[in-house]
């Protein structure tokens, strides 16, 4: 974060770098540098999965998996209170940033790790083949979501976002079984 913040302060400018280090908000919403502290945090998680066995499970009740999906909650709570009042993200006030680097991230790790180690409902609900579909997509979904498809389905379907998530995620599914599997296989082949 710092190498981020010392190119904003030094170099930055919106004209130079295609406006890459243009702006603080720039830096802490779309770069490495501004997000850091989220990849940190999951190689943690990564790591310590890694060294503990699944039959290890922590507390049976779900201690980390309800207080993730807690923390979570209560960033989402947060991020609505902060809003902008300039484009109604939240994204340009320096409170919902800091909401969504620093603090959002520590309860998805508590999530994830209860995800892996606690026997929960939630675990069993993860685990079906409706949601490992999901999370195979899940990558198409992310490229989808925001573009020419989301933006084809708002313009000439429908203005309702449970549709158009509905929607998106039958494309996403699509990509995945029709570009990303067959692209795998082929390359994994080679």
């Amino acid at each position: 974060m710092i190498p981020g913040l010392l190119l904003v302060a030094f170099v930055g400018s919106p004209d130079r770098f295609s406006g890459f280090f243009g702006t603080y908000r720039f830096l802490f919403n779309f770069t490495f540098f501004g997000r850091c502290f989220e990849f940190i945090l999951g190689m943690g998680l990564a790591l310590i999965v890694n060294r503990h066995h699944r039959s290890e499970t922590g507390p049976k009740f779900g201690l980390f998996t309800y207080l993730g999906f807690a923390w979570i909650i209560a960033c989402l709570v947060g991020l609505a209170y902060f809003k902008s009042p300039l484009d109604a993200s939240g994204w340009t006030n320096y409170s919902s940033i800091a909401i969504n680097n620093l603090i959002l991230p520590v309860g998805v790790c508590f999530a994830f790790y209860g995800l892996v180690f606690e026997a929960t409902w939630l675990q069993r609900l993860f685990e079906t083949k409706t949601f490992d579909l999901l999370g195979k997509s899940s990558y198409a979904f992310y490229l989808a979501h925001m573009g020419i498809f989301s933006i084809a389905i708002e313009n000439y379907l429908t203005h309702n976002y449970f549709i158009i998530f509905i929607l998106i995620n039958i494309i996403s599914i699509g990509l995945y079984y029709f570009i990303e599997k067959p692209a795998q296989k082929f390359i994994t082949s080679i």
